[in-house]
């Protein structure tokens, strides 16, 4: 920069100002004065000054070397324009009149608005003059693309870390999250957010919603919530007209662990009207969770593909109970990891919500009572539940793969078949216990089914009562215990229409089947 200044400065002044320097000066060094012939120059010398100068300055000094020269000195001997066009750089708080140096040799305005201007430390200081994403444009490539800006693609996504979430697992990020959540609803935009973020009060959502993180975000472990309080319902979904919402890609757990009762992720709806179509995907709710999903009053919903874990004893993965409508359903559990870790719990619980399919799920326990549990709530009739391709393990001694009971003294389930499971552990694999209000099953089929008791007292395969129509056929049972194990049982407070039973093998300790009046079909020899 020193070079290029003193160039200029050689090339606009005439030639005969200046001098051979003698004295602390080097060889070939040209001195000179202002009153040499230097343009726009006071009457000082530039040929003195203090070493180093001032900032802003640059001048010679009696070593040969640049101390300081004032601004309007330098201006001089780099500009040879007219002094009402002069200036180096512009004036600071320029606008768009502000004229600069083209390479014509003339001046012009500069494309954009001068609202800001360099510091010494380097840093811009923008105002509202500078260009916005709002004026930045492009088209995309290929045909039919159309022009937007970078603030129409921006907007459309709302990011929690743009609503002040600082997502370092500890500050509480709860207003930030509800107010991107309520600004997702308004504007019908998903939200979003990275890191692990922590909230100590519940979120509310009230309207149809994408929320999740990003594609792959549950996989790297960089988008989970964290709820930090032990009484929290973490997300309640209130709809009043149905609105579906749609989860997917995140973690959560409760750091404590969640009380009896409390939920993760709670659907719901008003007095009259229940949530319907949402839907939940590769969700990882696991550590310190009671319930990981309760479907409070939902219908036509689906589970896919996640990992749901109740970590609390006595409590339960996920529970379906519609308390609008017991005859709405139309319900998806499937290809989900569901582990009832904390003993002596469920890891599906169903009271009420019409017809439910629960396939090709792992239902993985530490003494679990009930792999699938079906209560029916008190006067509810409703049908279609199917339980297909599952696996269930980890249960207690005493515990049953799938219980069908009902809690109430009325009601009634029609159309239940139970097929192709691996059932394993426990006393039974599937159960009908008797009612002492009678008959309340209509039509329920067992096929194909592989059985497993692993207790040392007595077990039953499919112990079967207050049901008519009743097919039990094609399953294979084995029983590792020593007690009075028997493949199937029909109790007598079964109705004995329609009702065929048949095995394929026994392994184990057995004693004899019992059918009471049912027609007794027995495999080929």
């Amino acid at each position: 920069m020193k070079k290029l200044i003193f160039t200029l400065a050689l090339c606009l002044v005439s030639t005969g100002a200046w001098a051979q320097c003698n004295g602390v000066f080097g060889a070939n060094t040209v001195c000179g004065s202002v009153a040499g012939g230097i343009p726009g120059q006071v009457s000082t010398s530039i040929l003195t000054g203090v070493p180093g100068g001032s900032p802003g300055q640059v001048q010679f000094n009696s070593a040969g070397a640049f101390g300081g020269l004032t601004n309007a000195q330098l201006t001089a001997l780099i500009n040879p324009f007219s002094s009402t066009l002069s200036g180096a750089v512009p004036a600071s708080g320029g606008s768009s009149t502000s004229l600069f140096l083209n390479q014509a040799g003339g001046f012009t305005a500069p494309p954009y608005p001068v609202t800001s201007v360099f510091t010494r430390t380097g840093a811009v200081a923008a105002t509202s003059g500078d260009y916005n994403a709002g004026q930045i444009t492009y088209t995309p490539v290929g045909t039919g693309g159309v022009a937007t800006t970078d603030k129409a693609v921006l907007d459309r996504i709302v990011w929690v870390n743009d609503y002040g979430a600082v997502c370092d697992g500890t500050t509480n990020d709860a207003t930030a999250f509800q107010n991107a959540i309520n600004q997702g609803q308004t504007s019908g935009r998903p939200v979003r957010w990275i890191g692990n973020c922590a909230i100590n009060s519940g979120l509310s959502i009230t309207g149809s919603l994408d929320f999740g993180s990003f594609s792959g975000g549950i996989y790297t472990g960089q988008s989970r919530l964290t709820v930090t309080s032990a009484s929290v319902l973490g997300i309640t979904v209130t709809t009043a007209n149905g609105n579906p919402v749609n989860f997917h890609d995140f973690g959560m757990q409760y750091s404590p662990a969640a009380n009896a009762g409390v939920a993760a992720i709670t659907i719901t709806g008003t007095a009259s009207n229940e949530n319907s179509g949402s839907v939940l995907e590769r969700l990882y709710l696991n550590g310190g969770i009671a319930i990981g999903v309760d479907f409070v009053k939902a219908s036509s919903w689906r589970l896919v593909n996640s990992t749901i874990v109740s970590s609390l004893a006595a409590s339960t993965a996920i529970r379906i109970a519609n308390t609008n409508n017991g005859d709405s359903g139309d319900n998806t559990v499937y290809g989900n990891l569901i582990q009832q870790t904390g003993g002596s719990g469920v890891g599906i619980t169903w009271n009420s919500s019409g017809g439910t399919r629960i396939e090709n799920n792992k239902i993985l326990g530490v003494t679990m009572a009930n792999g699938i549990a079906l209560s029916l709530a008190n006067g509810v009739v409703t049908s279609d539940i199917f339980i297909d391709g599952n696996s269930i393990e980890g249960l207690a001694t005493s515990g049953i793969s799938v219980n069908i009971v009902r809690s109430g003294t009325t009601g009634g389930l029609n159309h239940i078949v139970i097929g192709h499971n691996e059932l394993g552990g426990g006393q039974v694999c599937v159960s009908v216990p008797t009612d002492a209000n009678g008959t309340w099953i209509n039509n329920i089929n067992i096929t194909g089914n592989t059985c497993q008791n692993v207790n040392t007292s007595s077990a039953i395969g499919f112990n079967i009562n207050s049901a008519v129509g009743i097919v039990v056929t094609n399953n294979n049972y084995w029983a590792t215990g020593a007690g009075t194990n028997q493949v199937v049982a029909i109790g007598a407070s079964a109705t004995a229409a329609n009702c065929i039973t048949g095995f394929n093998s026994q392994v184990g300790t057995m004693t004899a089947s019992t059918f009471g009046s049912c027609t007794h079909i027995a495999p080929p020899p």
